[in-house]
């Protein structure tokens, strides 16, 4: 999936790598994200906790293969176990269209069609229904540029 952001890559990147600008959209509507860490290096650790709307609260470990600020990122689940989802390496891309506008494209990857047919019906195949849904509106939202703020009253 591929999206085109009136927005500069850095921020775009900063918008998907930095805890404090992900908890306001990740998940979508109904979700709050109470704990977000990253360890932004190719093998540093991604814990992220999203709870839904009724309190259930859902733990996710990942592991970062590649970093390149602010082009390319790379991660996969830190673990899987029997019955569960398998490994589904998602690759982020984020190209410099000048004029202050960014192209970001997602990749999901599995390793055999098996583990795809597996990794949806674990609805974990590719974050792109997620970033196409209302998740993708709030991150737009959060793109969005600011207003400059009011000059202060004499």
């Amino acid at each position: 999936m591929s999206l085109i952001f009136d927005a500069p890559r850095d921020l775009v990147w900063q918008v998907c790598t930095e805890p404090k600008h992900i908890v306001h959209w990740w998940g979508g509507q109904g979700f709050s994200n109470p704990a977000c860490e990253m360890d932004l290096r190719p093998g540093g650790a991604w814990l992220h906790v999203m709870r839904t709307s009724d309190g259930s609260e859902l733990t996710f470990n990942f592991v970062f293969l590649e970093v390149e600020p602010p082009e390319r990122l790379v991660w996969r689940p830190a673990e899987t176990h029997a019955g569960g989802p398998p490994f589904v390496t998602q690759t982020m891309t984020f190209e410099d269209l000048g004029d202050q506008r960014t192209r970001w494209t997602l990749v999901a990857r599995t390793n055999s069609f098996a583990d795809r047919d597996s990794a949806q019906l674990h609805r974990v195949a590719s974050l792109a229904m997620t970033f196409g849904s209302t998740t993708g509106s709030l991150w737009r939202s959060h793109l969005a540029p600011h207003p400059p703020p009011a000059a202060p009253l004499p």
